[in-house]
C-alpha cells in the first residue's frame, strides 16, 4: 500500500536518500565546493608572499630613480632574402667635405638664428664705435678749453627741481685747477666758508629769538637789524673777496693774490672773535649777550649761547687755517717785491690803463 497505511507514530524506516552520497549528489553542493578548495589551493599556489611583492616594489622604484645606463645594441635580425632593391645613394654626387660644409649646401643652412645675431652684433658694434667718437670729441673740447684758460660756469650747481631759473655763475673744480700739493688746504678753506655761513645764519636767528623772547632787553631790535645786514653782505662778501682770492692765487701762482687774502681773511678771522664775545647793539649773538639774558629768558640765553660757542670755534678754526696758508706762502719763497711787479705788469696789460696814462703822457709833451 502507499505511504498512508504507514504509522506516523512509529519508528522511523531508512530509505535509499538517507545515504549521505545520495543526498549530497541530489542536492549539487559537492562538486560546487570541491572546485572551490581546488581554487583556493592553485591561487595559493601562484600568489607572491608579502617579503617578494616588497623585494619587487624595492628593485622598481630603484630602476625608476636611477640613472639610465647605455645597454647593449640589440643585434640586429637578419635579412631576409628579397628582391633586390636599387641604392637610393648610389646616384648621389659625391661632394668635397669643404662642398659639404659650404653655406650654399641645402643640408648644412644656416639657422635663421644666427643671422639675428650677426645683425645685433653689427649694432653693438656701431654704437661702440659712436660712443668712442663721442669720448674722443669731448676730450678735445675739454682739451680746447683747458689751453684757452675758458670754462663753462659750473657753481653754484642748482638742482634739476628748483623752480627759479637761477643759473651757475662761475666755474669752480679744485680737482682740476689746484695743484695736488694745495688740494687739501682749498678744501679746507671752503669747508671754512661754508661754515662761516652757518653761523651768520644762526646769528641771525639768535638775534631774531632775542628780539621775540627778550622784549624788554635793550637794543634787541638794533642788533637783529645789524645781524639781517651783515648775513646777506658777508656770504657772498667772504666767498669773492678771501676764498675766491686765494683759489685764484693758487690757480695762477699769483704774490699779490696771497697779499689781498691775509688782509681780508684776517678783518675775517678780527670779526669772528668780535661776534664770539657778543658786545650788544652790533648784532652779535655773543658770550655777553647770552648771559646777559639769562635773566630774561633761559631759552633764549641758550639759542645764544649756542651762536656764540660757534663762532668762537670758527675763530679757532680760521686763525689756523691763516697759519697755513702763510706757511705756504713762506714756503714758495715769494717776498712783496714779486707782488708789486705783478701790480706793475698786470696794470700795464690793462688797456684802459695804458689809453689813460697815454693820455696823460701827450697832455703834458702839449
Amino acid at each position: 500500500m502507499s505511504g498512508w497505511d504507514n504509522n506516523p507514530f512509529g519508528e522511523k524506516q531508512s530509505t535509499p536518500f538517507d545515504d549521505p552520497s545520495v543526498a549530497q549528489a541530489s542536492t549539487g553542493g559537492g562538486a560546487e565546493d570541491e572546485y572551490t578548495r581546488w581554487a583556493e589551493q592553485q591561487a595559493h599556489l601562484f600568489q607572491p608572499s608579502a617579503a617578494a611583492l616588497s623585494k619587487s616594489q624595492e628593485a622598481a622604484q630603484d630602476s625608476y630613480y636611477k640613472a639610465p645606463t647605455a645597454a647593449a645594441p640589440p643585434r640586429p635580425a637578419p635579412p631576409r632574402p628579397s628582391a633586390p632593391t636599387k641604392n637610393a645613394y648610389a646616384d648621389a654626387p659625391v661632394s668635397s667635405p669643404r662642398q659639404t660644409a659650404s653655406p650654399s649646401s641645402s643640408s648644412y643652412a644656416t639657422p635663421s638664428h644666427s643671422s639675428d645675431f650677426a645683425s645685433k652684433e653689427a649694432a653693438l658694434r656701431a654704437r661702440e664705435e659712436a660712443l668712442v667718437a663721442r669720448e674722443a670729441q669731448l676730450a678735445d673740447r675739454e682739451r680746447a678749453l683747458d689751453e684757452s684758460g675758458l670754462h663753462p660756469p659750473n657753481w653754484p650747481a642748482f638742482p634739476k627741481w628748483c623752480i627759479f631759473p637761477f643759473k651757475p655763475l662761475i666755474y669752480h673744480s679744485i680737482d682740476d685747477e689746484i695743484p695736488a700739493a694745495q688740494r687739501v688746504l682749498i678744501k679746507r678753506l671752503f669747508r671754512d666758508w661754508i661754515f662761516t655761513c652757518f653761523c651768520w645764519v644762526i646769528n641771525c636767528i639768535a638775534a631774531f629769538s632775542a628780539l621775540v623772547g627778550c622784549g624788554d632787553c635793550s637794543d634787541t631790535g638794533t642788533s637783529f637789524a645789524v645781524a639781517l645786514i651783515f648775513m646777506f653782505v658777508f656770504i657772498p662778501g667772504a666767498f669773492v673777496c678771501w676764498y675766491r682770492v686765494i683759489y685764484k692765487g693758487l690757480v695762477n701762482d699769483k704774490t699779490f693774490s696771497y697779499l689781498k687774502f691775509f688782509f681780508v681773511f684776517g678783518f675775517q678771522v678780527g670779526c669772528n672773535i668780535l661776534f664770539a664775545i657778543g658786545i650788544p647793539g652790533t648784532g652779535a649773538s655773543g658770550f655777553i649777550v647770552a648771559f646777559s639774558a639769562f635773566s630774561e629768558n633761559t631759552a633764549v640765553a641758550i639759542i645764544l649761547l649756542v651762536s656764540a660757542v660757534f663762532w668762537a670755534i670758527n675763530s679757532v678754526v680760521s686763525l689756523f687755517l691763516l697759519k697755513q696758508v702763510f706757511n705756504l706762502y713762506r714756503g714758495s719763497g715769494k717776498t712783496v717785491a714779486d707782488a708789486q711787479a705783478e701790480v706793475i705788469t698786470s696794470a700795464a696789460a690793462n688797456p684802459t690803463i695804458r689809453e689813460g696814462v697815454k693820455d696823460s703822457i701827450l697832455r703834458n709833451a702839449v
